[in-house]
């Protein structure tokens, strides 16, 4: 999680105000893909989260605010506006 909210951090901090930010989510392959228990691939060094879009949500809310953040779980993307 210190990754992404980092990484959330500085892409908020590079848009100007009202600008939009998009993060692709990726729910993980079947049969974990959107089940949100993580797998991990130690020989890779590799995470991956399983989840859907909407379980981002608190951490993108966070950094961009409540009511500036967007869902779509059927593309598995998440909008934000700054």
């Amino acid at each position: 999680r210190p990754n992404r909210t980092k990484h959330i951090g500085i892409l908020h901090r590079a848009l100007r105000p009202g600008g939009l930010a998009v993060f692709k989510v990726w729910a993980g392959l079947w049969p974990e893909r959107g089940t949100s228990i993580p797998t991990v691939n130690m020989s890779e060094q590799s995470f991956q989260a399983n989840a859907w879009a909407s379980a981002f949500m608190p951490e993108v809310e966070e950094i961009f605010g409540n009511g500036n953040v967007y869902a779509d779980n059927n593309l598995n993307l998440i909008v934000a506006v700054r």
